[in-house]
Formats: C-alpha cells, sequence, structure tokens
C-alpha cells in the first residue's frame, strides 16, 4: 500500500525517531516535492529538527492537478495542498496531522492519518513497548500540540490510560 505524506508526521516521527513504522504500515512512502522542501527548510532553520535527516525511502512525486475540488478558499499550505492533490490522484491514504487539512481530507473522501493514529498502531502491534514517553518528546522538543482528549483516548485504547 502507497501513503502520502504532509510534512508535520514524516517530521515529527522522524524527531522521536519512529520514522521506520511508515515502512512497516506502507510498502511506499509519497510526498510531493513542497513536502520535501518543507522538511529541508524546518531542518535548516529551526533548532528543534536541525539533526534530522530526510529518510532517503520516502518518494517524491508531484500531483497531475493540484486543484481540489470543493477547498478553494481552504486557506492550505502548499505542502498540504500538494499532498492531498497526490493523495487523491492515486486514491492513498494521506498521513497529515493538521486540523484544517485533515478536515479537508475527509472532504476529498480520503481517510486522515495522523502521528498519534500511527503511534497507537505501532503501540498495538508491539512495535513500541510505550505511548506517553513519546507523546511527552512530541510536545516537549517539537511542540507538538494534541488535545487532553485525544491523548487520553490514545493512552486508554492501548491500555496506557
Amino acid at each position: 500500500m502507497t501513503v502520502v505524506s504532509d510534512t508535520s508526521v514524516l517530521l515529527n516521527l522522524c524527531l522521536i525517531g519512529q520514522e521506520e513504522i511508515l515502512r512497516v504500515f506502507f510498502n511506499q512512502v509519497w510526498v510531493p516535492i513542497e513536502v520535501k522542501t518543507e522538511f529541508e527548510q524546518l531542518v535548516k532553520n529551526d533548532a528543534r529538527f536541525q539533526k534530522l535527516i530526510w529518510p532517503s525511502w520516502a518518494e517524491v512525486h508531484n500531483p497531475i492537478q493540484t486543484d481540489l475540488p470543493g477547498l478553494s478558499g481552504w486557506h492550505l499550505g502548499p505542502g498540504e495542498r500538494h499532498a492531498l492533490a497526490l493523495a487523491l490522484e492515486h486514491h492513498s491514504t494521506i498521513l497529515i496531522d493538521e486540523k484544517l487539512g485533515r478536515l479537508a481530507a475527509r472532504k476529498l473522501g480520503l481517510r486522515p492519518i495522523g502521528v498519534v493514529g500511527l503511534l497507537v498502531q505501532a503501540k498495538s502491534k508491539k512495535m513500541i513497548p510505550s505511548l506517553k514517553p513519546l507523546f511527552a518528546r512530541l510536545k516537549k522538543e517539537a511542540g507538538f500540540w494534541v488535545s487532553t482528549e485525544v491523548e487520553l483516548q490514545a493512552l486508554r485504547e492501548v491500555g496506557e490510560g
């Protein structure tokens, strides 16, 4: 199965050393060039991400059409817009965290999965020992925001809450 990723999911999984779960769950991880460029700019300009390296297995593919039907007034960034367009063209699951991007994905008929969902799946498959320390790292090191309700639900789902 091929999945398309936006910047945040790939970046944050790399930050906590869990990017390899993507290779277990998916045959291929595709990103538009805008996502790779944003990742590289954040590595270059944001101290939180300066030690990260682009995963060599994340393949750059660009959408043919970048128009998103019914979303013309939505304020999506270029990485989100192109990732959504690529996922739409290939009927792929999309890895995206931002609330607006997830809403847009659902409106387009796509299935969004974010960092929290991926980590829950990884914990359920015993690929990681515990979610709590990973959530703590995401918040502290990446400035990742997750609602208390979503975090508690995820922890309960894997027997940590």
